[in-house]
């Protein structure tokens, strides 16, 4: 999963198969969470969700998340990284990134 903060900043996070059950209700998409017990590894090389960042998050059985009553609007839903496209022929061979397949392009807004 992804994790947005209100200044825009995003994480990949990831929560192991053992223990998805105890977090699956718990989180949920669009609700503003607190989260502690946390552990901040080195992000994935192969696939990585959010390309740029060095970290990731992982959850372990301990860890703690709440969600809050009132949403924060705040804090975006979704986050986007575009980039150019004469750049996805390279993004297709490089596998450290997760890139969707196009499927067409904007010429104009």
């Amino acid at each position: 999963m992804v994790l947005i903060d209100e200044e825009g900043d995003y994480v990949y996070a990831t929560i192991s198969n053992s223990f998805w059950d105890r977090f699956r209700l718990k989180i949920m998409d669009g609700k503003v969470h607190i989260i502690k017990k946390f552990e901040i590894v080195p992000n994935k090389t192969d696939y990585r969700v959010v390309s740029d960042s060095k970290i990731m998050i992982k959850f372990f059985f301990n860890t703690f998340a709440k969600s809050f009553e009132k949403d924060d609007t705040n804090i975006p839903i979704h986050k986007f990284d575009f980039i150019h496209y004469h750049n996805l022929d390279h993004r297709r061979e490089n596998h450290s990134i997760l890139t969707v397949h196009r499927t067409g392009f904007t010429t104009s807004i």
